[in-house]
């Protein structure tokens, strides 16, 4: 069925751009199809990974403004304008980062260091993000207190963790278009006739500078946890969860029943909110002291 859809997709664009549109609208009307939305982010990414770069950037700009001038014009849905962006832009354009420099690492650094950077720039803007996070906080604590649960945000007052409301959400954003970007590659590699990805993602690596940098920010953000050191720790702890579970994959590798490590270990860290911490560093140390031979090819940043 992959290997249809990715013949049709590399045919006449036309149906390619009804169908994104398709995609968008159902999933913004039909709960059920929430997923449709996802689904377009990694056509989108697939797009520019297998067409050329002007042609899919073609194809994902006219249904882009197609979808947002019909859901503005017709509903008078200002989200319309909104979603192609997000998901239809930000997976497009770390798939043509990867495409033009052919390192996954760097694609994905990209992204998140673009997220950072665009949550501070939001910040500039007249827009009182702080306080339409904090309330939005406050609004969790007390249906959290009435509902008889623990205290949600360990003590932190809901006005503080707004401060840093908008790098969560960005990071969040660049978390999302990464793991749609990897799918997409995997649906790339998967159709090749040497299927490439599993060894492209254990390389994936951001090299000793990123390494030191993360690292001195984690230990200051430690010693000095104000909003903005916590905001950049939060993204960069994210964007190194992916050289972490890369290192855990490569270290799996050479155990017999890799599956007895891999699946406690994704329990761990969707389950544990000290595990991605803890991975993250894994991946960071492991690069920069070089414990283990890195996979063949240049996958990283020198």
């Amino acid at each position: 069925m992959l290997a249809a859809l990715g013949r049709i997709l590399q045919g006449p664009p036309l149906p390619i751009v009804g169908g994104l549109i398709l995609l968008q609208a159902l999933a913004m009307h039909v709960p059920v199809l929430l997923f449709g939305i996802l689904f377009a982010g990694i056509v989108a990414a697939f797009l520019m990974l297998m067409r050329p770069l002007r042609e899919a950037a073609l194809i994902l700009a006219l249904s882009g403004i197609a979808y947002a001038a019909l859901g503005y014009l017709l509903a008078n849905d200002s989200s319309a304008l909104l979603i192609p962006l997000l998901f239809l832009g930000t997976p497009a354009l770390l798939a043509a980062i990867l495409r033009l420099s052919d390192s996954l690492s760097l694609a994905i650094l990209c992204g998140f260091i673009g997220a950072w950077i665009g949550a501070k720039v939001l910040g500039l803007l007249p827009l009182d993000l702080d306080q339409a996070w904090a309330a939005a906080l406050e609004s969790v604590r007390q249906a959290a207190l009435e509902a008889g649960r623990p205290e949600p945000f360990g003590g932190l007052s809901a006005e503080w963790l707004g401060l840093i409301g908008t790098e969560v959400v960005m990071a969040s954003l660049a978390l999302l278009s990464t793991l749609l970007l990897l799918l997409a590659r995997t649906w790339q590699s998967a159709l090749s006739e040497t299927p490439f990805f599993a060894q492209e993602f254990r390389a994936t690596r951001y090299g000793r500078i990123a390494d030191i940098v993360f690292l001195a920010t984690v230990v200051a953000t430690w010693w000095f946890p104000e909003p903005f050191m916590l905001g950049l720790s939060l993204t960069l702890v994210t964007a190194f969860l992916f050289p972490g579970i890369a290192t855990v994959h490569r270290l799996a590798d050479r155990i017999r029943y890799r599956l007895a490590v891999l699946i406690p270990f994704y329990i761990l860290l969707l389950s544990l909110q000290e595990v991605p911490l803890i991975v993250a560093t894994l991946g960071a140390v492991e690069d920069l002291l070089g414990w283990h031979r890195r996979a063949a090819g240049n996958n990283g940043i020198s």
